[in-house]
Formats: structure tokens, sequence, C-alpha cells
């Protein structure tokens, strides 16, 4: 059985999945604004909500009442705001930032939902840093760091109890100035990401790469507009195709223009799949027989009934045999799109 947090009805649901076929089960915890992340062997919820302000870790059933608190919501330390979330064998760790600078957080049981913050390196604790991604690989935690010059990349070890123990703190590669992560996502091509900055009045989009041994870059498309600042599409919802210079007519934008709206990602069947907001969907080849940076790896996908594609959703156990697309339709409704492997998998020459 598959599990997925899906927009049915006009709210968050948990569903159960196979191949794209959806069965609704119940309504999923927390407010309005809930972000989900399923644990990867699909036993455990965890919630980011109210304001990105608490966090919540809840346990799956295989039969009714199909979900159990496991971790009460509990809200963060003052004046500290969560960015990402994970759950790692019953213990929740929180990414995000606080006002002393970066911050990451975990929580177990047997604490009743208190909050323990994670001793992190110093040159980390700058104000205005903060974890924008955490993952679980080869049994270690992975936690992003976001924002200034330098980045990071630490990788925690786990103990039984849920503690963590640093091992390395790879120093992350720089595309621009201003440059921030917004989104990572890892899986069998390794950790990949997108980050926005600006550099004298040039406002770009880079798509990277890192092996997942040694965390070093292996690929890179970039996507620049002048003149353009990066606040102007990083989180709006009124992007729109870039006009025509002669006609001044709106065109169908092509793939490497679309890359500029790039906000969050997945990897599936050597792809990294790109939600692109008003601009649709892409699939980024990641084969090596592409040049990095190159425009025959970019691929525009087609989602039928979707007229913005906002984030992406995997069920979990993950089984690699597809992603759903998830945004709004003509309606301004909610909806979702499977998008299948195979459809990647018979475009690839």
């Amino acid at each position: 059985m598959q599990w997925a947090v899906l927009p049915i009805g006009g709210k968050q649901h948990l569903c159960t999945v196979g191949h794209g076929h959806v069965e609704t089960i119940v309504e999923a915890p927390g407010s309005a604004d809930a972000l989900y992340v399923m644990s990867s062997d699909a036993t455990h919820l965890a919630v980011l909500d109210n304001g990105r302000k608490r966090a919540g870790l809840f346990e799956l059933l295989p039969r009714e009442p199909w979900i159990r608190r496991s971790i009460p919501f509990g809200t963060l330390p003052r004046k500290c705001l969560g960015h990402a979330s994970i759950s790692v064998a019953g213990t929740l760790y929180v990414g995000g930032h606080g006002s002393a600078g970066e911050a990451l957080w975990r929580s177990s049981a047997a604490g009743n939902g208190t909050w323990m913050a994670i001793a992190l390196p110093d040159e980390l604790r700058v104000r205005g840093k903060a974890i924008d991604g955490l993952h679980f690989h080869n049994h270690r935690l992975l936690a992003v760091d976001d924002l200034r010059v330098p980045k990071w990349l630490l990788e925690f070890g786990l103990a039984a109890d849920g503690e963590l123990a640093l091992e390395r703190q790879i120093r992350l590669p720089t595309h621009t100035t201003y440059e921030r992560i917004i989104h990572s996502c890892l899986g069998a091509n390794g950790l990949g990401i997108i980050s926005r900055g600006n550099n004298h009045g040039i406002a770009s989009t880079h798509v990277w790469m890192l092996d997942d041994a040694e965390f070093r870059q292996t690929a890179c498309w970039d996507a620049r507009q002048p003149g353009m600042q990066v606040s102007d599409w990083q989180f709006s919802g009124d992007e729109h195709p870039p006009s025509d210079e002669v006609s001044g007519s709106l065109r169908p934008a092509s793939a490497r223009e679309s890359l500029r709206f790039a906000s969050e990602a997945a990897q599936l069947s050597g792809h990294l799949i790109l939600v692109c907001r008003k601009q649709g969907a892409l699939a980024v080849d990641l084969s090596r027989h592409h040049p990095t940076d190159s425009d025959a790896a970019l691929q525009r996908l087609n989602v039928p009934g979707l007229v913005s594609c906002d984030s992406i959703v995997e069920p979990m156990p993950a089984d690699g045999s597809g992603v759903f697309l998830v945004g709004r339709d003509a309606a301004d409704v909610p909806a979702i799109h499977w998008l299948p492997a195979c459809d990647l998998e018979n475009t690839r020459a």
C-alpha cells in the first residue's frame, strides 16, 4: 500500500495510491497552511503548520482510524520558524531559522512535543541563515543551509535515541550573488537543488545536481532574466509567459524560460521533475549523454487539467512508478495530475 496527502474536495486528505489511482481515506491533520512530509517507509507523517510555527508527528495505520498522533503538535521556540521537517524512526526533526541564527530541532514521543535544539557549527549560527532542506540518506541526516555565502551541507550520524552527531560539513558551490536555495530533493541521481540570485540587475535561477557520495556538483542548468528582481517571481502566483518582442503578444515559454520559475523538484526515472507555477512543469534528463546546461535535456511536460503546477507529491513507500503534480485548474480549484514514469522513459532518446 502506498500513501499520499493530496487536495481532494478542497481539503488535504490522506489517500491510498496505486499507479495513479487515488482513494480518499481520512482528512489530514493540521491547519489549512500545513506542509506534509511522509517518512520513506510510509509509517509516519510529519506536519508543519500554523504559519510554520508548530509541528507534530502522526503514525499511519493499516486500518481505521488510519492515523494516530505520535508526537503532539508543539510550538517551536520563540521567534523561530520551520522551513523543513522530516521523521526518522519516530523522531521528528525540523530545520528553520531563529533570531540568533540558524536552527535545527528534534522532538520525540518521550519528550511529549518538547523541542530540543541541535548544536550547529559557529559559522552556521549567523543571523539570516536557515536550514531549508532535510533528507535521510545512508542512515544519516542531511541538512541543507540555504542563505548567505558560504552555504553548507551538514551530514549527521543518527544514534538509536535520535541524537545527532555532526560527521561532515561540506561547502556548497556558489552560482551568483545573493543566492538562496529554494528547494532540494534526494533521489537515485543524487541531491537536486533549486536556487535563485541576483547579480547587477540580472536575476537567475539555477538547477543543480550533487552526487550522493562526496556531494560534488555534477550538472547545472541556469536561466537568467536581465532587469528582473528575484522577488518578482520567487513566491508570486502571477507569473506570465514572456512577451514576443515583435508582436507584443504572449507566446508559449520555452523550457529554458520556464526554468526561471522552478519552485519544487523531485526525481523520477532518471529525470528531475520541476514545477514552475503558471509555466507548467519540466523534466530534466539527467542521463550522461546530455552536456551540462544543455537545452536538449529540458522538456516541457503535458499536464492536462492544470493551469498551474505548484508542488509535487511522491507516493510512499516510493516505487518509482510516478508522482503527482499538484496545482490549480481553470476554475482556480486545487487539482492533481498523475505523471507516470513511463511517460518520461518514452521520450528519452
